[in-house]
C-alpha cells in the first residue's frame, strides 16, 4: 500500500506508507534533525562518561573533592537538560509552534 502525491506545483506531496502519512523534509529540517540528534547523543554520552569517571575515581584530597563535586553537579545538570529540554526544543523548532498542552502554574 503506497500513495505518491504528484510533483506538480500546488498539489499534495504527502506519502502514505503502511498506513502512515509522511511529508517530504526540507534540507533545513534534515539539518535540524542531524544537529539535534548529534547534540543530544554527545551530551548524554559525554556527561555519563564524566559522571562515571568522577564516581569511580579513588578518594581525592579535600580540594580536589570540592572540584569533583562541582563537576559532578555540572555534568548531572547538563545531562538532565539534554534529556528533558532538548527534545521539546527540537519539536518546536521542527514544527514552528508548541504542540504540547499548556500547564497552568499557580
Amino acid at each position: 500500500m503506497s500513495y505518491h502525491g504528484k510533483e506538480k506545483e500546488g498539489q499534495d506531496t504527502r506519502h502514505l506508507y503502511f498506513g502512515m502519512i509522511t511529508t517530504r523534509l526540507t534540507l533545513f529540517q534534515v539539518l535540524l534533525i542531524v544537529l539535534y540528534t548529534l547534540t543530544t547523543l554527545l551530551a548524554v554520552v559525554g556527561n555519563l562518561v564524566v559522571i562515571g569517571v568522577l564516581l569511580l575515581r579513588p578518594r581525592a584530597t579535600r580540594r580536589e573533592g570540592q572540584l569533583n563535586r562541582f563537576l559532578l553537579n555540572l555534568a548531572a545538570a547538563d545531562l538532565l537538560l539534554a534529556i528533558f529540554c532538548v527534545p521539546f526544543t527540537f519539536t518546536t523548532a521542527m514544527l514552528g509552534h508548541w504542540i504540547f498542552k499548556s500547564v497552568p502554574i499557580y
